[in-house]
């Protein structure tokens, strides 16, 4: 009887149908800017004085999920905009990477057309 080693392959994502949305939730749960998280990507979305510009790169799966570094410019509309930037692990289910007064940044699985 023969034994396979099986390696993970921590360059595939385990789960590539993923959206990305800045959610104006000071305007309503459905208000703002859905995309395509890919594997490098970056989007702007806000009202003027509440934009932000998220970056992102897929960093490597792991068992727990697939990660990203996400950086996020805020307000990206003023002379002064913060940087922050997280690793955020997606593991299928709807997660909250930033929220705040105006906006809730949130990695979900891809909404059905």
């Amino acid at each position: 009887m023969a034994s396979v080693a099986v390696v993970a392959d921590d360059n595939v994502r385990k789960h590539p149908s993923v959206d990305i949305f800045i959610n104006n939730h000071k305007f309503g749960d459905s208000n703002g800017c859905s995309g395509s998280l890919d594997i490098t990507g970056w989007m702007t979305c806000g009202h003027p004085g509440h934009v932000s510009e998220v970056s992102w790169r897929f960093v490597r799966a792991t068992p727990e999920g697939d990660i990203y570094k996400i950086t996020r410019r805020y307000p990206s509309d003023s002379n002064t905009p913060g940087t922050s930037t997280k690793e955020a692990t997606f593991s299928g289910k709807p997660l909250i990477v930033w929220h705040d007064d105006f906006q809730k940044i949130i990695l979900r699985p891809k909404q059905a057309d």
